[in-house]
């Protein structure tokens, strides 16, 4: 790693804890704009009346008679600690039921981005050399038909011929590699339609570009422009639109975890939102904040490293 890319990421750790904070007091007010008693939906859960006294009872063990700016630092502070108290509904603690979860939704999510990369890039690649072709205009359709198509109805679409139908594949769970395929193939279609489609653009932009025609001017061959040359340059917008695929994968998908049964955090989250669970809420919302502002990181790297222009424009 240059000396500029790690004065760069210097910069950027140091500015990490301030954007978590911020996001956290973000979170934090949002939940509590919510519209609902939490002691009561404890009460209520628990069998018990919530009469006036209960609630108040049931606030004071909670900590929510407290100013707001109190509730806020002690929260923090306990977080900074991963202590992020007991969940209102299991009454277990939250760090440690959070993480249980977050293991199901990251290996879905690795697998389809592996997936999704393996697939769309050699697909783009072509479609972009044989521009016009019939392997283009297949491409084309299909992407037009992975990009418009419901993940839920293509979720239900594959349980129904290959669980019910010919029994290849199991439906629900999260116990072995093969309850992985039905969730991973419903994911990573609309992911390879869209990724592909951004290489094919970006490669045939870059083979308009002058170095591209100076490379053809001196007899270079075409596979090892294509390869060398084009490839890397028009991978770029394929490693932002990845990380923020990825980041999207890691916080939840809800509709596919609930149809197969996935025990992941965005399942979790629903749940927790409906019960009003705030500890949940509020560790989840850190968590993500965390995944999402590394996978950010790791990208501009990326970028630094792959294109050093990047550095010498900003002055890094």
């Amino acid at each position: 790693m240059s000396g500029s890319v790690l004065r760069y990421v210097l910069r950027r750790v140091v500015g990490l804890p301030v954007q978590l904070f911020c996001i956290s007091l973000l979170a934090f007010i949002l939940v509590r704009l919510v519209p609902v008693e939490p002691a009561e939906v404890i009460l209520r859960m628990s069998n018990l009346t919530p009469t006036e006294e209960a609630v108040a009872s049931m606030r004071n063990e909670l900590g929510m008679d407290r100013s707001l700016p109190m509730q806020f630092a002690n929260w923090l502070w306990k977080a900074c600690q991963f202590d992020f108290g007991n969940s209102f509904v299991s009454k277990t603690p939250v760090w440690s039921d959070v993480i249980g979860k977050f293991p199901a939704t990251l290996r879905l999510a690795v697998t389809v981005i592996g997936l999704s990369l393996l697939i769309s890039i050699p697909l783009g690649a072509f479609s972009a050399l044989y521009k016009g072709g019939w392997f283009d205009q297949l491409c084309r359709l299909l992407s037009f038909i992975g990009i418009s198509i419901p993940r839920y109805w293509l979720g239900f679409l594959l349980v129904y011929w290959f669980a019910l139908k010919l029994d290849w594949l199991p439906t629900q769970g999260n116990h072995s590699w093969k309850h992985l395929i039905l969730p991973t193939l419903t994911l990573a279609f609309s992911q390879v339609a869209f990724l592909s489609r951004l290489l094919r653009a970006s490669m045939l932009e870059n083979m308009k570009e002058s170095y591209v025609q100076y490379a053809r001017i001196r007899g270079i061959r075409e596979s090892v422009i294509l390869f060398r040359h084009i490839l890397p340059n028009s991978l770029l917008p394929i490693i932002t639109a990845t990380g923020v695929m990825f980041g999207h994968l890691l916080g939840g998908t809800v509709i596919v975890e609930q149809i197969f049964s996935l025990p992941g955090l965005g399942r979790f989250l629903i749940e927790s939102i409906l019960n009003r669970d705030y500890p949940v809420i509020q560790c989840y919302v850190l968590l993500m904040a965390v995944v999402i502002v590394t996978i950010n990181l790791i990208v501009d790297i990326l970028y630094r490293i792959l294109d050093p222009r990047l550095n010498i424009k900003e002055g890094v």
